[in-house]
């Protein structure tokens, strides 16, 4: 949001693109126009619309059903892009177990733990209802005597006093105080999947070594019961050993925000009214070349979703007037003051609405895509 702030009030120079690369026909290229102001995103969903591309289902089944139909008929060139991970998981099962029945992917898989890390930015990293039981924990910086390199599962989360506690594989139990040392761990949901041949998959961690990023996408060619992959990653191939390495997820659908800097020929857009924001919906939207499509449980709320920035906290929220350094304020009670706000406006609710850690957009610094309009 700084750069926002900065481009806002005109002290740095922006140069806005004008012309689509990724779009290839009409119908993408006005989308792609549109969606990137938020005084326009009405005439961006009337637009897919009249494409006949637009269904509202209240029903998450009956959005699923669609979903895999249009999947169905092009395959090979498409992708579902979601707004929730809970969607992201029930889509890929669905896609997989059909393209497993119809021998595009090969039925003898195995199976394998993974691992999928939680995304957290800034004071989210404070919190512990960003976190569930059984979640792994990761020590990124020493505290409490706790090297790093240690990993645990977390047994017990104590909302009221802000607390989780691990069981760490060095044999201790710690409870660990979020505001103290949120900012030291990082956490990951582990998960039982299934890997074959021909299996679309996504890596979720940047690891030099493998020579790997995070979000990049690749195809598996071979498999083993060792867990030994190799997989062609954009003209490279590379073989992985997922007992090593297991932060690897299906890609037949994926979330907007992994969804970024991505080309596709057909997205499915299946975005719940209320974790939409023009960010999500302009990133959603700009991936399609050549077809799009918008599944939602209501297009109204939708619309007036998508017509708001993503809500970022600025280092300049924290801020305090001279005349009131002047006048004595506890700067300390002040920011505890903040801190608590932000955990009651918006940090709860998250894990309430579906019991998963939705992953943010990052801030919009407009870096990746210029012709935004806030």
């Amino acid at each position: 949001r700084a750069f926002q702030d900065a481009q806002d009030k005109g002290d740095i120079h922006v140069i806005k693109l004008s012309q689509g690369i990724r779009q290839k026909n009409a119908y993408t290229i006005k989308l792609a126009e549109l969606a990137k102001s938020k005084y326009k995103i009405n005439d961006a969903v009337n637009l897919i619309n009249e494409n006949n591309k637009l269904y509202e289902r209240t029903s998450f089944d009956d959005r699923r059903d669609i979903i895999l139909e249009l999947y169905k008929n092009d395959s090979s060139n498409s992708i579902v892009v979601t707004s929730t991970n809970k969607e992201k998981d029930v889509l890929n099962s669905d896609i997989r177990s059909y393209l497993v029945n119809n021998n595009i992917i090969d039925s003898k898989g195995f199976l394998f733990n993974t691992q999928a890390p939680i995304s957290l930015v800034g004071i989210e990293k404070r919190f512990s209802s960003h976190y569930e039981i059984e979640n792994t924990i990761h020590i990124k910086k020493s505290f409490n005597g706790i090297e790093p390199g240690t990993s645990g599962k977390i047994t017990n989360i104590d909302l009221n006093n802000n607390t989780i506690t691990a069981a760490l594989d060095n044999g201790s139990i710690e409870k660990i105080d979020m505001f103290k040392n949120g900012d030291k761990i990082s956490g990951s949901v582990d998960t039982i999947k299934e890997f074959a041949k021909g299996d679309h998959i996504m890596f979720l961690k940047n690891d030099k070594l493998i020579g790997v990023n995070n979000g990049q996408p690749g195809t598996i060619n071979s498999i083993d019961e060792n867990g030994i992959i190799n997989v062609s990653v954009g003209k490279n191939r590379i073989n992985v050993n997922l007992n090593h390495y297991n932060y690897v997820d299906h890609a037949y659908a994926i979330t907007d925000y992994k969804s970024q800097g991505g080309s596709y020929s057909k997205v499915i857009f299946s975005a719940l009214a209320d974790r939409v924001n023009l960010n999500s919906f302009y990133v959603a939207a700009t991936r399609a070349k050549d077809d799009f499509y918008l599944l939602t449980d209501d297009v109204d709320q939708l619309t007036k979703h998508a017509s708001r920035p993503q809500d970022k906290k600025s280092t300049l929220d924290h801020t305090i007037p001279n005349d009131e350094i002047k006048n004595g304020i506890n700067i300390h009670s002040k920011v505890e003051k903040d801190i608590d706000n932000s955990k009651q406006n918006k940090d709860l609710s998250r894990i309430e609405k579906d019991g998963y850690a939705i992953e943010q957009m990052p801030p919009n610094d407009n870096s990746f895509e210029k012709g935004m309009e806030i």
